[in-house]
């Protein structure tokens, strides 16, 4: 396998990165008539590493 660095695509220089990287705006999840979520927003910006904690079963993965 002969890859050139150059040419990976997930290589960007620092001005054409995007100052956020993940946008949320007025998230909500409901399970029945409970509300889990209600009109989440939350921005995470580049370079920031982000974790979802909680018990199984609190809906992290949805």
């Amino acid at each position: 396998m002969n890859a050139s660095l150059e040419s990976n695509p997930l290589e960007h220089s620092g001005s054409d990165r995007p100052a956020t990287m993940v946008r949320a705006r007025g998230l909500s999840k409901t399970y029945g008539a409970e509300k889990a979520l209600n009109g989440a927003d939350f921005d995470i910006p580049r370079g920031r590493i982000v974790g979802l904690i909680g018990p199984n079963g609190a809906g992290k993965t949805t």
